[in-house]
């Protein structure tokens, strides 16, 4: 095992969207993510992410407006997923949402 988190030809499915990994082009070891729209797969590129992360920033922010969390809540999620992987990140979320500490 070469210590990576992600591997060419994982597949998830969540939320009736299917997600998975692919061999990329850029380089050694490149990695692409694709998903399906439309019937077919896509890849799912990086302006997608930053969509995402403007949309549930500023949603956050709206929810919760200064001094509150607001998208400081949205952005510490993302952190736990890169360093800890996005499904503990997803796990921990939901407990807290649950009202687990």
């Amino acid at each position: 095992m070469d210590g990576r988190r992600w591997h060419a030809f994982t597949r998830i499915d969540m939320d009736g969207v299917s997600f998975r990994t692919s061999p990329g082009n850029r380089c050694p070891h490149d990695l692409r993510l694709d998903w399906t729209a439309g019937g077919q797969w896509r890849p799912v590129n990086m302006r997608i992410g930053a969509l995402f992360a403007d949309f549930y920033g500023h949603n956050e922010d709206n929810r919760y407006p200064p001094p509150g969390a607001g998208h400081n809540y949205y952005f510490a999620y993302l952190w736990r997923a890169y360093h800890n992987g996005w499904d503990l990140a997803d796990r921990r979320l939901q407990d807290e949402r649950d009202g687990n500490p």
